[in-house]
C-alpha cells in the first residue's frame, strides 16, 4: 500500500446494513424459525456495522477483523451433507427397479 492510504474494510460498511436489515425482517425471521427452531440473532451484523465505521472512522479494525474471522470458521464447520464415494456401487450396470421407471 502507498504511504497514507489505509486499507478499506472487508465489505462496504452498507453491507453489515443491509445484512442487518434483511436479518430483522418477517420473511426471513420466518424462515430462520422453520429451519433452525429458534429466532435469528442480528446483533452481530448490528455490531459489524459499527464496527466497520469505527474502522472507516479510527481505522479500529480488530473487532470487525474478528467477526469475519468467526463468521468464515462458522461457514467452514458444516461439513458435506453427502458422503462422496470413492468408486460406483458394484452394481451400477444394472437397470433400475421397476417402480423408479414407472415415475
Amino acid at each position: 500500500r502507498a504511504a497514507g492510504t489505509a486499507w478499506p474494510p472487508p465489505r462496504p460498511c452498507e453491507d453489515y446494513w443491509w445484512e442487518w436489515k434483511h436479518c430483522r425482517g418477517l420473511r426471513h425471521a420466518f424462515h430462520h424459525y422453520y429451519a433452525h427452531g429458534e429466532l435469528p440473532a442480528c446483533g452481530r451484523w448490528r455490531d459489524d456495522y459499527a464496527a466497520c465505521r469505527a474502522w472507516e472512522k479510527d481505522r479500529a479494525a480488530e473487532a470487525l477483523c474478528e467477526s469475519e474471522r468467526a463468521r468464515v470458521l462458522e461457514r467452514k464447520k458444516h461439513g458435506a451433507v453427502w458422503a462422496l464415494r470413492s468408486s460406483p456401487p458394484p452394481d451400477w450396470h444394472r437397470p433400475a427397479p421397476q417402480e423408479h421407471m414407472e415415475r
